[in-house]
C-alpha cells in the first residue's frame, strides 16, 4: 500500500485517512542503514522542508486528476450510482484539504526554519560578544600590569642612578666635610630605602600559577604580595571551585578589589570565601574604598562585568562600620 511519501499511489491509501490525522511523521522515515547524523531540530526541518514540496506536488496533481473526471462526471450524473458520486466527492474534498495542508505546513515549517537559524546567529554572535568582552577586560588588566612594570622599572632606574651619583659624589667630598659628607650618606640610604619599597609593590599581581595548583593557594599568594602596603587576612571555607570559569574570575574579581583597596589607602581588608552550593566572596573593609556615589566607577564595572561573563552577581554596601563587596559564582 502506497504511503504519505507517494500520494499517487492508490485511493485508500491517500484518502481513507481523516485529514486531522495525516501521519507526517512518515516524510521522514529513513532506512534504519540511513540514519542522518544531524539530529538537531534544524537538520531535522530541512529535511522535512526538502520532502514536503514533492509531496505538496503530488497532492495538486491528485486533485488535478480528480478534477479532471469530475468533469467527465458532471454532464452525466444519471449514469452514475449514488454513492458513487459520493465517493469521487468526498476523494475531492479530501484531495483540496490535503493540498491546503501540505501547503500550510511548508509555510510553517519554513518559517521555523527561519526563527531557528536566527537565534542560532544570535547566539553565535553573543558567544562572539562574551569573547570579545573577556578579551578586552583581560587586555585592560595586562596594559595596566605592563604599564605599572614599565613605571616601576623607569623610577628605580633613576633611583639607582641618582644613588650612584651620591655615593660618587660622597667619596669626592674627603674627610674635611663631615656635615656634608653625613647629609649626603643619609640621603643615599632613603633613596636606597624607597627603590626597595618599589621593588616590593605587587605589580598588580602576577602570581604565576602550576598545573591543577588549588584556588586557595594562588589566592593566597595574590593576598601576600599585597603585606607591604596593606594588612588583609584571608579566610577560605568550602574547599575548591568546580569550574575553571568561576575560579579564573574570582581570582581576577580579587585581584582588582586589592588593588583598588591598595590605591585607596584602605589600611586593611578581610576576604572571605565560603564554598558550599555556591561560591561566595566578601570583601570588608573599614574604610569607605568601596562606597559608591554618583556614577559607578570604573573598577566596579570591570568587576561586574567579569562577573557576568561566569554567570555572577556583585553587591556594594556601606555601613557607620566601613565598606564591603560580595560576589556570588556558580561553584
Amino acid at each position: 500500500m502506497a504511503t504519505l511519501n507517494d500520494p499517487r499511489g492508490s485511493q485508500e491509501a491517500l484518502f481513507d485517512v481523516e485529514p486531522q490525522s495525516l501521519p507526517w511523521h512518515e516524510l521522514l522515515v529513513v532506512a534504519e542503514n540511513d540514519t542522518p547524523t544531524d539530529t538537531s531540530p534544524l537538520a531535522w526541518l530541512e529535511r522535512l522542508d526538502a520532502r514536503l514540496p514533492v509531496y505538496a506536488a503530488a497532492c495538486r496533481d491528485e486533485a488535478s486528476r480528480l478534477a479532471t473526471q469530475w468533469r467527465h462526471m458532471a454532464p452525466h450524473l444519471e449514469s452514475f450510482r449514488p454513492e458513487e458520486i459520493e465517493s469521487v466527492v468526498a476523494q475531492r474534498i479530501s484531495a483540496a484539504t490535503r493540498c491546503g495542508a501540505a501547503d500550510a505546513l511548508i509555510e510553517m515549517v519554513r518559517a521555523e526554519q527561519s526563527r531557528l537559524r536566527a537565534r542560532t546567529g544570535s547566539s553565535a554572535l553573543s558567544l562572539a560578544r562574551r569573547d570579545a568582552l573577556r578579551a578586552l577586560l583581560d587586555g585592560v588588566f595586562l596594559d595596566r600590569m605592563e604599564t605599572s612594570r614599565s613605571l616601576t622599572g623607569i623610577v628605580l632606574e633613576t633611583l639607582c642612578s641618582i644613588a650612584l651619583d651620591l655615593e660618587v659624589t660622597e667619596r669626592h667630598v674627603g674627610g674635611d666635610a663631615s656635615q656634608l659628607k653625613e647629609s649626603l650618606a643619609e640621603l643615599r640610604a632613603h633613596i636606597t630605602q624607597a627603590a626597595a619599597v618599589l621593588r616590593r609593590l605587587p605589580d598588580n599581581v602576577d602570581v604565576k600559577t602550576d598545573i591543577d595548583e588549588p584556588v586557595a593557594r594562588i589566592a593566597s599568594r595574590c593576598v601576600a604580595r599585597y603585606a607591604d602596603s596593606l594588612d588583609v587576612q584571608l579566610l577560605w571555607r568550602g574547599g575548591e571551585p568546580q569550574t575553571a570559569e568561576s575560579a579564573e574570575a574570582l581570582l581576577w574579581v580579587l585581584q582588582e578589589l586589592l588593588c583598588h583597596l591598595r590605591l585607596s589607602t584602605a589600611g586593611w581588608a578581610t576576604v572571605t570565601v565560603a564554598l558550599d552550593s555556591s561560591i561566595t566572596m566578601t570583601v570588608t573593609t573599614p574604610s569607605a574604598a568601596f562606597h559608591v556615589s554618583g556614577e559607578e566607577p570604573l573598577w566596579l564595572s570591570r568587576c561586574r562585568l567579569r562577573l557576568h561573563l561566569a554567570e555572577g552577581e556583585l553587591w556594594v554596601a556601606t555601613t557607620a562600620d566601613g565598606s564591603s563587596v560580595r560576589i556570588t559564582l556558580p561553584r
